[in-house]
């Protein structure tokens, strides 16, 4: 029989040995695994963090809210009592006010030019010496004026 290391060459090389890894590839790859690792726990942690943050602001601005809410009712609430119009009533009779007894409505006679002045040939006087210019009737439009503002008390104090 023939020996096969007979016809094995000489310059072959021998057949590949796996060697084992090598401590620092493997401190290497267990760094590198660690940092991924980090990072996505970071990226986990940090949209939480800060949405836990924002609820906190949430939670503080409402209960801000509702406390300037019940600040403004108690404002509300106070400017009603001294709008009352019996604590008025009250307030004006302490001051010595009191309604009127009897209410007496004048009339306003037109306003006369001053003395040393010439009229106008459109201004004549009347029976009585007051200075009246036909363009605008004066003791009409004060009358009607009276009635209206007379109408306008009593629908609002009877």
């Amino acid at each position: 029989m023939i020996d096969p290391n007979v016809l094995a060459r000489p310059d072959t090389p021998p057949p590949a040995v796996v060697s084992p890894p090598r401590p620092r590839l493997q401190a290497v790859l267990i760094l590198t695994g660690i940092a991924l690792l980090t990072f996505a726990l970071y990226l986990y942690v940090l949209p939480n963090s800060q949405m836990s943050e924002a609820e906190t602001r949430i939670a503080q601005l409402r209960a801000e809210r509702d406390a300037l809410s019940r600040q403004n009712a108690e404002i509300i609430r106070i400017a009603a009592d001294f709008t009352a119009l019996t604590r008025i009533e009250k307030r004006a009779r302490e001051l010595g006010m009191e309604p009127p007894h009897r209410i007496f409505y004048g009339t306003l006679s037109p306003p006369q030019p001053p003395a040393g002045r010439p009229q106008s040939a459109t201004q004549v006087p009347d029976a009585s010496g007051v200075v009246q210019s036909p363009a605008f009737p004066w003791p009409d439009a004060i009358k009607t004026a009276g009635a209206w503002l007379a109408t306008r008390w009593r629908q609002a104090f009877d």
